[in-house]
C-alpha cells in the first residue's frame, strides 16, 4: 500500500483549507450567538421563555458539536504544517484550545438547558449563562478573521499578499511516497510490524504535543457521547446538616428524634413512636411556595412512610408543622416533618427520600430524587437535668427550648392576693389602686401561690408559654409523690411577680417541688 506525506497536499490547497475553517469558525460563532441571545431574552422576558421538550436541541445540536470537531481536525493539520515548516504556531495552538474550551462550555449550557424544562433556572445562574456566552463569542471573530486572511493569502502582522504561501513552498521530501507491502512470508510480516510499530512511536514522540491534543479531543468526544447514550442516575444522597439544592428550593436536616413522649414528658400508647425531623427550607424561586410535606418520604424497608398530619402539636418544643404551610420568595424557615413510627421500626439510621422533578434518560422521563441519611437521638426515658432550691437561678439550656433562666423566690400560699398598681389615663395622669386577687369562691380546694421572679430569654418562649405548657407541682404525701396541675392567674398589671393556681394539698403535704417537664428533660425547685 502506497502512502503519501500530507504536506505538499496541505500546502497546494492552504488557502482552500483556511477559506473552509473560516466557514465552519462563522457557522460555530453564529450558533454560539443563538446561545447568547436565548439566555438574553430570557432575562429580559423576566425569566421565561419559550422552553418545549427537546427545545435545547436548536441551540445546541450535535451538528453543532460536529462542526467544530471538523474545525480543529483542519486546525491541528495546519498546526502540524507550520511545525514541520518552522512557522509560526500560536495562533492556531491557541485556537485548538479554544475549541476544546468551547465544546465543554456547550456541553454544560446542554444540560443547563435540558435541566430548564424541568425548573425555573434562578437570575443568578441565567445571568452568568448569558455573559459567559457573550465572552465565548468574542475570540472567535479573531480566528475568523484569521482563517479568512490565510485564505486570502494576507499576511496579518505585515499586510503583504502571498507570503505565506510562498514560505510555504513544497519541498522534495513534501510529496514522498511510503510503499507498504504485505506478502505471505510470515517473518517479513512481522518484521514489518514491528518496524511500523517502531516509526509510528518515533512519529508520536517527535509529535508529542499534536498526538496528545488529537487524542483528547477523540477521547472528549468519545465520552461525550458514551454519556449520552449511557443511562443516568440522576439521584443524589446527602448527611443531616447539610445544605442541598431540591428544584427551586434548598433544605437542611437540622437535628431529628425518635420518641415515645410529647412536649409534656408524658407517654404516648403502647407501641407508639414518632420520628421528628426539623429542616431548615429555603425558598430561591420569584414565588410563593407553599409546602407539600408528602414529598418527603422516610424509607423503612422499602416502605415510603409519609409525614403526619395532626401529630405536630405534640412536639411544639421543636418547632411548627411543615404541612399546609407556605414559604415566602426569598425567604426562609424551619419547621417539622412528623413521622408515626412502631418500636419495631427504631433503629440507628433512617432515609428521607425527595421528589426532584423528572428528567430524561435514554429517551425515557424518570423521576430524581434526593436522599437524606439522618441519625435520630432515642429519647424514650425521663431524666434529672437540674435541681435548685427557691431563690436560685435555674437554665434550661440543656432543653429543646434553649437558654432560657428563671429565678423564682420568696414563695407565698393563699387563697386572697391584694397588690397595688398603678393606671394613667389620656392625659398621662397617674394614681395608684389596689386589686385582689381571689380564688373561684366555688373551688374551696384551690390556693394561690406568689412569686417573685427574675426571667431571661434568648428564644421565642415566654415565662406565659413555659408555665402554660411545662409546669407542675409535685407534693409528698406519705413518702409517695403525687402530681397537680399548675395555672397561671398573673394579671397584667402586677409587674416582676408571677402568681399560680393549684391544688389546696400541698399546704398539708410533707413537701412540694415545682416541677419543668420538657419532653424527657425534667428541671426541680424545691419550695418546701
Amino acid at each position: 500500500m502506497i502512502l503519501k506525506k500530507p504536506y505538499a497536499f496541505l500546502i497546494k490547497y492552504f488557502r482552500i483549507i483556511n477559506i473552509i475553517l473560516a466557514v465552519l469558525a462563522g457557522y460555530v460563532a453564529r450558533r454560539t450567538y443563538g446561545v447568547i441571545t436565548f439566555f438574553n431574552d430570557y432575562v429580559v422576558n423576566n425569566y421565561t421563555g419559550n422552553i418545549y421538550k427537546g427545545f435545547s436541541t436548536e441551540y445546541i445540536s450535535p451538528i453543532f458539536y460536529l462542526a467544530i470537531v471538523v474545525l480543529l481536525v483542519g486546525i491541528i493539520g495546519i498546526t502540524l504544517l507550520f511545525i514541520y515548516k518552522k512557522k509560526p504556531t500560536k495562533a492556531y495552538i491557541a485556537s485548538i484550545g479554544y475549541y476544546i474550551i468551547l465544546i465543554i462550555f456547550l456541553n454544560i449550557v446542554s444540560g443547563a438547558l435540558i435541566s430548564l424544562e424541568k425548573t425555573v433556572m434562578t437570575a443568578e445562574a441565567a445571568r452568568i449563562y448569558r455573559d459567559l456566552s457573550l465572552l465565548s463569542v468574542l475570540p472567535q471573530i479573531y480566528f475568523i478573521l484569521l482563517f479568512l486572511f490565510r485564505g486570502l493569502g494576507f499576511n496579518i502582522k505585515k499586510f503583504n499578499f502571498d507570503k505565506d504561501i510562498k514560505e510555504l513552498e513544497v519541498a522534495e521530501g513534501d510529496n514522498d511516497e511510503v510503499e507498504v507491502t504485505f506478502k505471505n512470508d510470515g517473518v517479513k510480516l512481522r518484521r514489518l510490524i514491528r518496524r511500523f510499530g517502531r516509526e509510528f512511536v518515533y512519529y508520536l514522540k517527535e509529535n508529542l504535543l499534536m498526538a496528545a491534543i488529537f487524542g483528547a479531543i477523540l477521547l472528549c468526544v468519545a465520552l461525550y457521547f458514551a454519556s449520552k447514550s449511557a443511562p443516568k442516575n440522576y439521584d443524589k444522597t446527602y448527611k443531616q446538616g447539610v445544605l442541598f439544592n431540591n428544584g427551586e428550593m434548598s433544605y437542611r436536616f437540622e437535628d431529628s428524634i425518635v420518641t415515645n413522649l410529647d412536649y409534656r414528658g408524658n407517654k404516648f400508647s403502647d407501641d407508639e413512636y414518632y420520628l421528628v425531623a426539623r429542616v431548615y427550607i429555603e425558598n430561591n424561586s420569584m414565588d410563593t411556595v407553599n409546602l407539600d410535606s408528602r414529598l418527603f418520604r422516610l424509607i423503612y424497608k422499602r416502605e415510603g412512610i409519609y409525614p403526619s398530619t395532626d401529630k405536630a402539636a405534640n412536639f411544639s418544643d421543636y418547632g411548627d408543622s411543615c404541612f399546609d404551610k407556605t414559604v415566602l420568595k426569598d425567604s426562609s424557615r424551619s419547621c417539622l416533618l412528623v413521622y408515626r413510627l412502631t418500636k419495631k421500626q427504631i433503629k440507628k439510621n433512617y432515609k428521607i427520600k425527595i421528589q426532584n422533578g423528572t428528567a430524561y434518560s435514554q429517551n425515557v422521563r424518570v423521576a430524581k430524587y434526593n436522599y437524606v441519611n439522618i441519625t435520630p437521638a432515642i429519647i424514650e426515658n425521663i431524666i434529672t437535668q437540674k435541681e435548685v432550691k427557691a431563690g436560685e437561678e435555674l437554665s434550661f439550656e440543656t432543653s429543646s427550648i434553649g437558654n432560657v433562666k428563671i429565678k423564682l423566690s420568696n414563695p407565698l400560699v393563699t387563697t386572697k392576693y391584694v397588690y397595688d398598681y398603678e393606671f394613667c389615663n389620656d392625659r398621662k395622669v397617674c394614681n395608684k389602686y389596689k386589686n385582689v386577687i381571689n380564688i373561684d369562691y366555688t373551688l374551696n380546694n384551690k390556693v394561690l401561690m406568689i412569686f417573685d421572679y427574675e426571667f431571661s430569654s434568648e428564644s421565642k418562649w415566654s415565662l406565659e408559654k413555659i408555665f402554660e405548657l411545662f409546669s407542675k407541682f409535685r407534693y409528698k404525701n406519705d413518702n409517695e409523690y403525687e402530681y397537680i396541675t399548675v395555672k397561671n392567674v398573673t394579671p397584667k398589671g402586677l409587674k416582676n411577680k408571677i402568681v399560680l393556681e393549684t391544688s389546696s394539698k400541698i399546704k398539708d403535704s410533707d413537701g412540694y417541688d415545682l416541677l419543668f417537664v420538657i419532653r424527657n428533660k425534667e428541671y426541680i425547685i424545691n419550695i418546701k
